[in-house]
């Protein structure tokens, strides 16, 4: 699925619910959807256009209430970090993260985490 299609499934979901479509909302849904990888609300405000539309505590409250109606997972790490993506049925929901640098790759369907260890 595409960006495009990803943020069509997220506002169809919106609509479902009757959840109010602020422009805050939209364009926040419309980053989630750019990225397949969970991202950090630091990457969401830094997005084009965020800023203009909200700030970091609204942007925040947003992804809170998108958590709570399963539009969004957050993927929290030891490091008190959290991170966002959209809960798109049938894609990945497998992340591999760096405990160093906590960069994220999706995992392929079929890719098993068994025998995987640390090397560091």
């Amino acid at each position: 699925m595409d960006s495009a299609q990803r943020l069509a499934w997220a506002l169809d979901v919106c609509r479902k619910l009757n959840m109010r479509l602020t422009p805050g909302r939209r364009i926040i849904l419309s980053v989630l959807a750019d990225h397949r990888v969970p991202v950090s609300l630091e990457t969401v405000m830094h997005a084009e256009g965020v800023r203009q539309i909200c700030d970091p505590t609204t942007a925040y409250r947003t992804l809170m209430l998108f958590r709570e109606a399963e539009l969004v997972r957050q993927v929290a790490l030891p490091a008190k970090v959290r991170f966002f993506v959209l809960n798109v049925p049938g894609e990945s929901i497998h992340f591999l993260i760096c405990r160093l640098c906590g960069a994220m790759t999706e995992l392929s369907p079929g890719d098993h985490c068994e025998g995987m260890e640390s090397t560091v």
